[in-house]
């Protein structure tokens, strides 16, 4: 050990040694004293050393040599709780960092024997958080195996390997379990699996004692019931960071439903399964399916759940699924449920307005498919639910089916099936849906099926008994409050529906997950009702279940009942898609076109502004989607596009029976009747009489019946058409040429042509001529719009900016009166009132010209080409007024920048003024010109402005060269007086740089004041007299002060004269330097402003006094250095003094007398009043403690 401690020793003053170089420059002492210092603090633990990895490798280097030299293999070190070593560094980084150095450098067995070896151990945590940051080094051990995880060591088999290890060592593997039974080592290995239940391996060996003394006392068994009672005993030593399994026991032994010794050993055993629950053959084992069974009602939730194997207490599991409040609330629920009535209520409402009512017939908003949001279903009886008239469809070739949605269950399913009203009539619905929850009768099943009642009316039969082998994912946590094996699509509809009527109060996200829950619920149902058996029993070919399985019945009803239905309703937005349809057929000339008899031929773009589109991308798909029916593409080429305007087909119907012999008129409410049997809405008929009309083919009698239309157009009609377009062309003319559509004049002329030779007679040319010169009309109103909204949004931009420039138009500056010292200012602020008068007129014009705007753009004629007309003259108007003002705004804009550098001006020609003023007053020359010049040249500026105020404001360049030239002759003569000032300033600098021998620092604050010259020299004075007395006279009374102190302690405590000192020598030279002292002083006091310059004493006198005095006070010093003990007596208890480093007098007293030295305490303090006057030691006094 002591070659060992001559290795740390060697090592450590190596370190020390090294820490005070590197300290050196950081304190006022040599080496050797740092070195004594920081071994001290070493010694009492004030200093702390980060040593290097390279430095402690050579460390453990030496110590291996010294292990392997002393016959040992080698040398391990073993570094338990790492994470200690972190918690207690100054910082964490750098000592992760020293960490993985040291490591690193191990590791690759570079510098240090191959005999060292190095273990640490540390908590994953502390794993972890090296992943992060030194992550590179851990690998690297790991993957050279040089990492060991305990936590995989002890799994919930390690017991029972453990047991039968040692059953096969001692050789009782045929007796093991006779010992420890199989049931209670299965426990043990639960239990142990999990740290806070446990401490892994310590509470398997501790239960093992255990096990063992109670084999030895009794030669019974350890069962698991003997580990319950271990624990709830607190036997266990090792029970984790808490008692858990002892509390949970008590807990749930203190329950008032656990009364007999059956249901309190169940309770029991339930504890020591905690990972896989309670296994069935121990429950048989110990008889106890009735306490189990009992208890499973009263606690199941609360106290215990399922997981699984089978029980376990809820306190001793891990936490999953809902908690808090939400599983008080399942629990509640599975307290109080059975297959009864009452839950039956919650049940079908569950299933009336949260599954059918709310996720199959799901409420949309905006989408064609999907059915009316409403209030739900109608409870009309217990357990029967229904809405009639809801609104909907699944099928978008079906939309807007009207049906009757019921609820039931088989008690109440005769007089639900057939009720509802439903048929082809307007007010009639559509179809029925029943849906029958079977669920009242568990030893009768119920065979789920689909059935057709009618071709308007379908039942689903459902089964709400049906369980599960294993809890579906989403509500598998359902265990942990009831009896999984209770839980069928009933109880789920039951539970969601208690849910929400439950009146606890609940925050925002406890409510966020009862509503999951509850969609969870929701959709576990929805699969297990409408599943594989209940399609496989449907009266046609199902191929989806869920709730696509009611979508498919929807969709073949519909088939069956209206074959010959073709929609019109093709989107939310029918209305609009069918209007463009109907402007198309207005743009249409012909009944020929209008009838499809004859195809529209021209460019695609031209049949698309038909439709009211701008481009042809999306008519395509429209045709497609919304017009499949009533439109024919011919042609598709986009240059000779051909298209053909059909009838729908219930159109045809109409028109086959009105052209038939049999028929001269068709009464509507007949055509009604037919509509609605083929499966069309009222709003759907409504769009196709609208066809008809619009194709002029029908038109309505005095009977409210149909009847074919004759066409019949007169010559006055196609010329009333040709003068209206005429008067249009001409104002779109007028206004912009280019916006003439192309052709439109042209046309007009064939028009006239054509007519003068057209027979009166002749109903289909004219019918011809008067669509085409409509349609030329059409083409310019079309433009007449256009080119009203154009001039409408610019009369509006006009007017806009208008205004806008009328609020900018005067510059903020020439609101404000220009101020000033100096005479020409009035005339300045004349100008500056009349540039602003002339702004004012400008605004006025400005307000007016956006006046009279607006009152045209509210009160024009109309929105076609005669407003456009109007608004385009009023806009010439107001543009030529901006003009005109943006010119006069132009000149003023000048005036009122040249003002603003005016107002700069007077500012400067008043503060230059002021200055030669104070500078002539300061100094008293009668003889200063500038400030006569200055007035003169005010007094010039003064006139100009009198005459011409605004013209005044074009000569400021001239006038800024006289007034430089006049402030630059006074500026030369300050800097004289400037000059003599900082000449004065450097001879006192120089005068305390001599003195302290350059380290005085002063005279920085002191300027010169051209307005108050004598107070800028006071100041400069008692600055240089503050600094000198600091660093000269007050640093050599402390140096007297301190020597004198010195000579008196020599005096006091008797120090004889030494070598190099004599207190004598020391007091003369004391007397002396006050002498100086008082010299300088005076000096000092004496010295004015102008001996500067002037010989003085102060800068060598200053100089001599403090090296003098320094010197004294080395010497005085002399007497403070210590001496060496006198005898060995009064030497050995410095000894004793110098193992403390401090020590109490009692203390130091009684350790002689327990060293069994007798030493009177006059004596002792005789030894230490001599070693204090050998100034060996202090002696510090204190009050006695506790009084």
């Amino acid at each position: 050990m002591d070659e060992l401690e001559n290795i740390r020793e060697s090592y450590l003053e190596k370190e020390i040694r090294s820490y005070a170089e590197e300290k050196k420059d950081a304190h006022d002492v040599g080496v050797d004293k740092l070195v004594t210092m920081f071994e001290e603090m070493e010694r009492t633990g004030e200093l702390d050393l980060s040593i290097n990895a390279d430095t402690l490798i050579d460390f453990f280097d030496e110590c291996t040599k010294l292990a392997t030299d002393a016959g040992f293999e080698g040398l391990v070190v073993l570094g338990d709780e790492l994470q200690q070593y972190f918690k207690s560094a100054d910082n964490r980084q750098d000592a992760e960092a020293n960490f993985r150095d040291l490591i690193w450098d191990i590791h690759s067995g570079a510098q240090i024997d191959s005999e060292f070896g190095f273990f640490v151990s540390m908590p994953a945590q502390t794993k972890s958080s090296l992943d992060t940051r030194a992550g590179d080094v851990l690998n690297r051990l790991e993957s050279d195996n040089l990492m060991l995880n305990l936590e995989n060591v002890y799994g919930q088999d390690f017991p029972a390997e453990l047991w039968n290890e040692y059953a096969s060592r001692f050789e009782f593997g045929d007796q093991q379990h006779d010992v420890i039974t199989a049931h209670a080592l299965n426990a043990i290995g639960q239990i142990c699996s999990r740290p806070e239940l446990s401490n892994g391996p310590r509470t398997v060996i501790d239960i093992f004692r255990i096990a063992l003394l109670n084999y030895q006392t009794s030669r019974d068994p350890f069962t698991a019931l003997d580990l319950a009672e271990a624990f709830y005993n607190g036997e266990v030593r090792f029970q984790g960071s808490s008692t858990i399994i002892q509390s949970a026991i008590g807990d749930a032994l203190d329950h008032s439903s656990v009364a007999t010794e059956e249901q309190k050993t169940f309770i029991m055993l339930c504890a020591v399964f905690p990972e896989q629950g309670i296994p069935e053959v121990v429950v048989e084992e110990y008889e106890l399916l009735d306490a189990r069974r009992h208890l499973s009602k009263k606690l199941h939730g609360e106290v215990i759940k399922v997981i699984d194997e089978g029980y376990t207490l809820i306190d001793v599991t891990r936490s999953d699924g809902p908690q808090d409040v939400v599983r008080e609330l399942i629990r509640d629920f599975w307290s109080e449920y059975d297959t009864d009535h009452p839950n039956a209520e919650y049940a079908h409402n569950a299933l009336a307005n949260r599954l059918v009512g709310g996720e199959i017939f799901e409420p949309q908003r905006g989408k064609l498919e999907g059915w009316g949001v409403g209030d739900g279903l109608d409870k009309e009886a217990p357990q029967v639910y229904r809405r009639h008239g809801m609104i909907g469809t699944f099928d978008p070739n079906y939309p807007k089916r009207s049906a009757t949605i019921s609820v039931t269950d088989p008690a109440h399913e005769e007089s639900v099936v057939g009720s509802a009203n439903i048929g082809p009539a307007e007010a009639d619905n559509d179809i029925a849906f029943n849906f029958v929850l079977g669920w009242e009768k568990a030893d009768e099943t119920v065979d789920p099926h689909i059935r057709r009642d009618s071709s308007r009316e379908y039942t689903f039969m459902l089964n709400g008994r049906k369980t599960f082998e294993e809890l579906p994912n989403g509500i598998e946590f359902l265990r942990d409050a009831m009896d999984p094996k209770a839980v069928n699509p009933f109880l789920m509809l039951a539970l969601v529906d208690y849910l929400d009527t439950t009146d606890r109060e609940l925050d925002p996200q406890q409510k966020q997950r009862i509503d999951s829950f509850q969609n969870s619920l929701l959709k576990q149902a929805i699969q297990t009702l409408f599943g594989e058996e209940l399609i496989e029993n449907a009266p046609f070919e199902i191929r989806r279940a869920g709730k696509m399985a009611v979508s498919m019945v929807f969709s073949e009803a519909m088939e069956d009942l209206y074959p010959d239905y073709s929609t019109l309703i093709t989107s939310t937005q029918y209305e609009s898609v069918m209007g463009d349809y109907l402007d198309f057929l207005d743009s249409l000339q012909t009944v020929s076109l209008c009838r499809g008899i004859e195809t529209l031929k021209e460019p695609k773009d031209e049949v698309a502004q038909r439709f009211g589109l701008k481009n042809t991308s999306p008519f395509d798909g429209r045709i497609k989607k919304h017009y499949s029916d009533i439109l024919t593409v011919e042609n598709s080429d986009k240059n000779e596009y051909e298209v053909r305007s059909t009838l729908h087909p219930f159109e045809q119907f109409i028109v086959d029976e009105l052209e038939s012999e049999d028929r001269e008129e068709f009464p509507l409410e007949e055509i009604n009747q037919i509509g609605y049997n083929k499966g069309y809405k009222t709003e759907e008929l409504d769009l196709i009489f609208e066809f008809l009309s619009r194709r002029r083919i029908v038109g309505l009698n005095e009977n409210d019946s149909l009847i074919l239309l004759e066409t019949d157009y007169s010559i006055a009609q196609v010329e009333e058409v040709l003068s209206t377009g005429r008067d249009l062309l001409t104002k779109v003319e007028k206004l912009d040429q280019d916006e003439v559509p192309d052709g439109v004049e042209t046309a007009f002329n064939e028009v006239e042509e054509i007519l003068e030779e057209t027979n009166p007679e002749d109903g289909e040319r004219l019918e011809t001529l008067y669509y085409h010169a409509k349609e030329q009309v059409e083409k310019l109103e079309q433009r007449g719009e256009i080119l009203y909204t154009r001039h409408h949004q610019a009369c509006q931009d006009l007017k806009d900016r208008i205004e806008r420039k009328s609020r900018q138009v005067v510059p903020n500056h020439l609101d404000n009166t220009i101020e000033g010292g100096v005479q020409f200012v009035g005339g300045v602020n004349d100008a500056r009132a009349s540039i602003r008068g002339e702004y004012t007129d400008i605004n006025n014009k400005l307000t007016e010209a956006a006046s009279e705007l607006e009152n045209t753009l509210e009160t024009q004629a109309g929105k076609g080409i005669d407003g456009a007309v109007e608004l385009s003259e009023k806009q010439k108007e107001a543009e030529s007024e901006l003009d005109s003002v943006e010119k006069e705004v132009e000149k003023l804009e000048e005036d009122a920048e040249k003002l603003k550098d005016w107002k700069a001006f007077t500012a400067q020609v008043a503060g230059v003024k002021e200055e030669i003023t104070d500078y002539a007053r300061t100094f008293d020359e009668d003889s200063v010109d500038e400030e006569d010049e200055i007035n003169r040249f005010i007094s010039q500026i003064s006139e100009r402005f009198a005459e011409d105020p605004v013209g005044a404001l074009d000569n400021l360049e001239g006038f800024k060269e006289n007034l430089n030239r006049i402030e630059s002759q006074y500026k030369s003569k300050r800097k004289e007086h400037q000059k003599v000032f900082d000449e004065k300033r450097e001879l006192l600098k120089e005068i305390l740089q001599e003195a302290t021998d350059g380290k005085a620092r002063g005279l920085r604050s002191a300027n010169f004041s051209i307005r108050n010259p004598e107070e800028s020299r006071r100041n400069l004075l008692e600055e240089f007299k503050d600094t000198y007395k600091k660093s000269v006279l007050e640093r050599a009374e402390e140096n007297i002060e301190d020597a004198r102190r010195e000579i008196e302690y020599a005096r006091v405590v008797g120090i004889k004269e030494t070598v190099d000192a004599n207190p004598k020598d020391v007091e003369e030279g004391i007397l002396t330097a006050e002498s100086t002292l008082q010299s300088l002083r005076s000096e000092l006091d004496q010295f004015s402003f102008t001996d500067i310059g002037n010989e003085t004493n102060l800068g060598t006198g200053g100089s001599d006094l403090l090296d003098t005095t320094d010197d004294i006070n080395e010497d005085a010093k002399e007497f403070r250095y210590e001496q060496e003990p006198d005898g060995e007596a009064v030497e050995e208890t410095l000894d004793r003094i110098m193992d403390h480093r401090r020590v109490d007098f009692k203390d130091l007293l009684m350790e002689y007398h327990d060293d069994g030295d007798t030493v009177d305490p006059e004596e002792l303090l005789d030894r230490i009043q001599r070693l204090f006057v050998l100034n060996q030691i202090d002696i510090e006094i204190s009050q006695r403690r506790g009084r």
